[in-house]
């Protein structure tokens, strides 16, 4: 090892020397090129130097040549300018001589004119006096003499004739001299101008070729300097180039030689280090053999070491296991110990809760007993309902009657209702506060009186205070106060969230005559953003194409016209809410739609409001012609008049565009706010012109401190702030007078004045952004105005979409859901059909048969026995089903009838059930299956098998599976599904090839009911009878996915409804679950569906779709990532067989009813008497 290291310490030094050498040789090089690249830089710069210089003597160069071009460029030019003028001078010469040619040529003519008119008049004086010579001898001629007379005659014409021909070629030869003599002129003329072009042509082309000469020789130059140039640059390469060759061969020679040294050592070193290498390898021999022997002897050792030890680690693991059983039995004990402790504190607490009751009941008793009541009364005097949820309730009281009042205000703030925490101080209130705890419900009972209340009221107060105190004798009833205004306890003040309002009292002048409010007609129109204008109240401010609302003392109208939108619709029945809200509920809204005779009553009141005027009665005055009913209040008829046609109502978007464009805006706002914030008569105001958006001004634009001025052409509003100084408003009201005396003014329009926090809605539909009062839907931003639009839009947790049980909320309150039936306790069932007025029970025949537009009470009871004090220990569930097609009256009565009996039984739970979302335990009462049928249950025979009718089967399991009626047409059935097809006697079982034996039994128990012929048929194998009831063969759900059976989906609601945008899974879905405001996710397993809604809004769709990708995408160790799955966009009204397939049944008229939100807006109405129901209408004969 020793030399060895030797060896290697000494070729280590060699090495470090060779490498300094290398090292020195690189400094050597890299000084060398340093030098090399300092002389190029000298090189180059001189080469710079120089070639400034040339370029300096050339720009000279070029300068002068330019200067001389200059100047005969000049010179040139004023030879031209002389060419020119000379050349103007001739041809002024010309034209003067051609001129004179043609005087001398007319004064030739006019001469010749002389000439011919001095020879006609010598002719016509000699052919006179030979008509005089003839006359005088025409006395004594004779017939002879007559033929000579005609002869000469002719003789004479013919000589006038020829006279004729020769003075007209006479006067053609003098027009072609003349001719001729112009044609010489023009040919000189031409001639003179085609020898000026020569000539210019010749100084162009002149100029030209000495710009060429120029050019060539700067040409030139510049080539004999690039020339001199690059054979200096050649030479000084190759110099260059010499140089560095004999350099480059120096230093070869000498790498050379110490290339030739160093191998040398390395041959010698690779000798001694071969010598080496083979005395290491006998010693490593020798080594190895001795390590071999070492080794196996030492695995011998190890494996009766292992052998040992595994035996004490057997030993070891049978007394830990031991150990073990020990501590399990141990904690056992301890544990049953606890349950039993447990057990026992829990059985002490309920023996004090029921000492307690037993204590309260004495209590309550021997108050009746000091009273004279026999039984307790909880539903005395007055109040009919108290007391039965935890909560503040609030009775305001009146002329010996109580009003509950709501929780929250509705209309303007302070003038119209009352709500929790506002108080008037001419009323007296019951404050009743439950709460709940231990099992028992805890009651404070408190009256407040305003000190300008009357004292009639403060004995009614008294009144009521002690009905309502007999009315809690029996239950806990903690305190009684009396609260006063300005002195309520910190008790009282703690159950409102925001400070005690007080209402001051108002007195209002008086009056004589009807106090009638003036007619205003409305008109709502836009399609993206639409909006209200005020029209003239008349006939001809009406068309087919819009929406109207008319408003006057007696009620509100909404005119639809034949052509009008949706969107117009649905703002117009927001509006005449909003109206009815802020004229305290008096009247009703009216709806008409144009061309219905269904409207045909409110139609008549419609016009009869527009066009006539009230009595003082309120009756309406009829015109002229028109006979008066006996009937007080009776509406006139025949007042209806055409209107203009949609056609004339012109476009939505281009009346948004134009009624916008027409708005201004004025504010009046302080030059400086004060530091301390304190409103000023003494700060100085300016009034300013606003911009507005094309949507028009938005709410950020008002602040407390300013008064606004917002002209919208046939409103003018002026909207005072909080802090806005009476400088400011007075300014303000000016500019209004101002813009209203205006002479373009439509007649109707009105100036209307609005403070901050009491705006009106037709103030507020004005603007974008949120108010925070009302929840009124903004058509164009993609949120809803009201306290929730403050929400902020958080992120959707995808992983909780696949995973909710992750993200669940623990509660020890949450209810469990109700147990399935149990063959062992004890139970009775009932079931009862909801009718308009009240309960039908059904046979148990019946039990299991539902109708869709029927809604059905089933009571379930399971008896315990009882206590030990007596007590039935039954507990009982009601359930109140509800059909898709069951109206809304059918479904409301259906709730309060399981609330009302749910409210007479102990121990009772309600559950709400949907149709198509039944849950388990609802399902398990029924033994042979569940069935749903199509329409209202008949009166007479029930007969559900009978005729011709489809039912669908579907369901995982014996427990779930129940079958629905569905339209017998191909395209209904499934392919993952067993279908039960009734046509009279015969009846056909279709088991689809994905169906499961769940589904088969139940289609053949309806089979077997139906009492029919019973043909069982494959999926493939069906015949010509089974397709022709169908109506033929078709398109239906056989996708290869729907044949592997048991199709599921997972359901995602998505809505922006509240103002930001959630996603909610429901575990059960149907079809009703397709609402046309929102967008759904639906994932097949091999798909994923996005179903848009008619009614969504933009934001809505991009965000479903957007989170529908992120669904697909979504990856982390709980979930694998889905690649092979495609998104599909399924629009409403489109839905295609596969999506369908995914429901069980699919209801087409339900799917249109569901997407009509306006319909559904005026039905949830018109149920809260908002809206003035339609009369049927009137048969004619």
């Amino acid at each position: 090892l020793q030399v060895v290291d030797t060896v290697m310490s000494d070729k280590e030094a060699k090495i470090k020397a060779e490498a300094e050498a290398k090292q020195r040789i690189k400094e050597s090089i890299a000084k060398r090129k340093e030098e090399a690249r300092k002389k190029k830089e000298e090189e180059e710069r001189i080469a710079a130097e120089k070639a400034a210089q040339e370029e300096e003597e050339k720009n000279r160069i070029a300068q002068e040549k330019k200067r001389k071009r200059e100047e005969e460029l000049k010179r040139q030019k004023e030879e031209r300018e002389a060419a020119e003028a000379a050349e103007a001078k001739a041809k002024e010469e010309e034209r003067a001589k051609a001129e004179e040619d043609a005087k001398i040529q007319a004064e030739k003519i006019k001469k010749h004119k002389e000439e011919i008119q001095k020879q006609k008049q010598e002719e016509e004086d000699r052919l006179r006096k030979e008509k005089e010579d003839a006359d005088a001898q025409k006395q004594g001629a004779s017939l002879s003499m007559k033929e000579k007379i005609a002869k000469r005659k002719q003789l004479v014409a013919e000589q006038e004739e020829q006279k004729r021909l020769e003075r007209e070629e006479k006067k053609r030869q003098e027009l072609e001299e003349i001719e001729k003599a112009k044609e010489r002129h023009r040919q000189k003329i031409e001639a003179n101008r085609e020898e000026a072009k020569k000539k210019k042509e010749e100084e162009e082309k002149q100029k030209k070729e000495e710009q060429e000469r120029e050019t060539a020789e700067r040409k030139k130059i510049a080539a004999e300097k690039q020339q001199k140039r690059k054979e200096e640059l050649e030479r000084k390469k190759a110099e260059k180039e010499r140089k560095e060759k004999e350099q480059r061969q120096k230093e070869a020679i000498e790498l050379a030689e110490k290339e030739k040294a160093r191998k040398e050592a390395q041959e010698k070193r690779r000798e001694e280090l071969l010598k080496q290498k083979q005395e290491e390898e006998e010693r490593e021999r020798k080594l190895r053999e001795e390590m071999e022997e070492k080794r196996k002897k030492m695995e011998e050792e190890q494996k009766i070491a292992m052998k040992k030890h595994m035996e004490e680690v057997r030993a070891r693991q049978e007394e830990e296991k031991d150990l073990e059983e020990e501590e399990k039995q141990k904690l056992e004990a301890e544990r049953a110990a606890e349950f039993e402790a447990l057990q026992a504190r829990r059985k002490q607490e309920m023996e004090q809760v029921i000492k307690a009751e037993e204590e309260r009941r004495k209590k309550a008793e021997e108050k009746i007993k000091l009273l004279g009541h026999k039984a307790p009364v909880n539903r005395c005097g007055l109040f009919t309902v108290f007391g039965e949820e935890p909560g503040l309730e609030i009775w305001v009281l009146g002329d010996q009657q109580i009003s509950k009042i709501a929780k929250k205000k509705h209309g303007l703030r302070g003038l119209i209702g009352e709500s929790h925490g506002t108080f008037h101080v001419e009323r007296a209130y019951v404050i009743l506060h439950t709460s709940f705890s231990q099992g028992f419900y805890h009651y404070r009972l408190h009256s407040w009186v305003g000190p300008e209340c009357s004292d009639d009221m403060k004995e009614q107060l008294k009144e009521r205070m002690s009905e309502l105190e007999t009315g809690l004798m029996m239950d806990d009833l903690e305190t009684v106060t009396h609260e006063f205004k300005d002195e309520e306890s910190d008790e009282f003040r703690a159950y409102f969230d925001k400070p005690i309002e007080y209402v001051e009292s108002v007195t209002l002048k008086s009056t004589t005559g009807p106090n009638y409010l003036d007619k205003s007609l409305y008109r709502i129109k836009g399609r993206n953003l639409v909006r209200c204008k005020r029209v003239e109240p008349r006939p001809e401010s009406l068309n087919s194409g819009d929406v109207f609302v008319l408003e006057d003392s007696f009620g509100i109208y909404q005119f639809n016209g034949k052509k009008s939108n949706k969107m117009e619709r649905g703002k117009a029945l927001d509006f005449g809410v909003q109206l009815r809200i802020e004229r305290n509920a008096r009247v009703r809204v009216h709806i008409v739609d144009e061309g219905n005779p269904q409207c045909e009553h409110e139609s008549n009141k419609f016009w009869a409001a527009l066009l006539l005027d009230r009595d003082e009665n309120g009756e309406f005055i009829l015109p002229d012609g028109h006979e008066k009913s006996g009937a007080i209040g009776a509406t006139p008829t025949g007042l209806e008049v055409p209107i203009a046609s949609p056609e004339e109502a012109g476009d939505d978007v281009e009346f948004e565009k134009q009624y916008i464009s027409t708005w201004k805006m004025f504010e009046v706002r302080p030059v400086s706010i004060p530091e301390d914030r304190m409103p000023s008569e003494d700060i100085e105001v300016k009034l300013n012109q606003v911009e507005i958006s094309d949507k028009g001004p938005n709410i950020d634009q008002l602040n407390d401190w300013l008064a606004i001025v917002l002209d919208c052409d046939t409103e003018i509003f002026v909207w005072y702030g909080n802090f806005s100084s009476q400088k400011a408003r007075k300014i303000a009201r000016e500019k209004a007078k101002e813009l209203s005396s205006e002479s373009q003014r439509d007649p109707c329009t009105v100036v209307t004045k609005v403070r901050q926090q009491t705006e009106t809605y037709m103030f507020k539909e004005k603007f974008i952004g949120s108010w925070g009062e009302y929840a009124d839907f903004d058509f164009t931003e993609d949120h809803i105005r009201g306290n929730i639009a403050n929400l902020k839009q958080e992120e959707i947790n995808i992983d909780c979409m696949y995973h909710p049980e992750k993200y669940a909320n623990a509660s020890e309150d949450r209810a469990l859901p109700p147990p399935n039936k149990d063959p062992n306790v004890e139970s009775s069932l009932d079931i009862y059909l909801v009718t308009e007025h009240d309960k039908i029970e059904l046979q148990e025949s019946e039990y299991g048969i539902f109708y869709t537009g029927n809604c059905y009470l089933m009571l379930y009871e399971m008896k315990f026995g009882v206590d030990h004090t007596g007590n039935d220990k039954s507990r009982h569930i009601v359930y109140f089903w509800q059909g898709w097609h069951a109206s809304r009256e059918d479904k409301g009565l259906s709730a309060l009838l399981a609330g009302d009996v749910a409210k007479r039984l102990r121990f009772s739970q309600v559950v709400r059930v949907i149709q198509n979302k039944e849950p388990d335990h609802f399902l398990s009462h029924f033994d042979s299956g569940m069935t749903v049928c199509l329409g209202k249950r008949p009166d007479d025979k029930v007969d559900p098998y009978s005729g011709k009718r489809l039912y669908h089967i579907r369901g995982s399991n014996s427990l779930n599976v129940h079958a629905c009626e569905t339209i017998p047409k191909t395209c209904n059935l499934n392919s993952s599904d067993a279908f039960v097809l009734i046509n009279e006697a015969k009846v056909f079982i279709w088991h689809g090839i994905g169906s499961n034996q769940a589904e088969k039994d139940c289609a053949s128990i309806i089979a077997t009911k139906s009492g029919g012929e019973i043909y069982e048929l494959e999926e493939g194998d069906e015949g010509e009878a089974f397709w022709e009831i169908l109506g033929g063969t078709g398109d239906y759900v056989n996708g290869e996915h729907f044949k592997k059976g048991d199709v599921s989906g997972i359901l995602f609601e998505c809505t922006n409804i509240i103002g930001v945008f959630k996603v909610y899974r429901l575990e059960e879905y149907s079809q009703q679950d397709l609402l046309s405001r929102n967008c759904i996710i639906l994932d097949g397993g091999y798909k994923i569906f996005v179903w848009v809604g008619s009614d969504s809004n933009d934001k809505c769709q991009s965000m479903t779709i957007e989170t529908a990708k992120k669904y697909k995408d979504f990856e982390n160790e709980d979930t694998p990532k889905r690649s092979n799955i495609n998104i599909s966009i399924v629009k409403a009204g489109e839905e295609s067989l596969e999506f369908q397939g995914f429901f069980h049944t699919w209801d087409a008229k339900s799917a249109s009813e569901s997407r009509d939100t306006y319909q559904s807006k005026i039905n949830a109405l018109r149920a809260s008497h908002t809206l003035a129901s339609p009369l049927p209408t009137r048969r004619r004969k």
